[in-house]
């Protein structure tokens, strides 16, 4: 499924980052990764922080009227 979404990056390279940041970074994915996992197994409901806000089906079901019968676009590049 696509949501609709086109993201784009830039990779950095592993030299820009100094190890005891690197060991940071990874450590603190750790207690986030095990959550996720835990959720995953037990089927949690995720956790509502405010009214339901209708906009997103809204936009998304207007992308998909206006994706039907046409093509993906090309990725777009730095130049054009």
């Amino acid at each position: 499924m696509h949501a609709g979404i086109d993201a784009f990056g830039v990779a950095a390279s592993s030299s820009s980052d100094n190890a005891a940041s690197f060991v940071t970074y990874r450590l603190r994915g750790l207690p986030a990764a095990g959550r996720a996992a835990a959720d995953a197994v037990t089927a949690r409901v995720p956790v509502r922080l405010g009214p339901y806000e209708p906009a997103l089906d809204d936009a998304v079901a207007a992308g998909r009227e206006g994706r039907e019968g046409r093509e993906a676009s090309p990725p777009r590049t730095l130049e054009g």
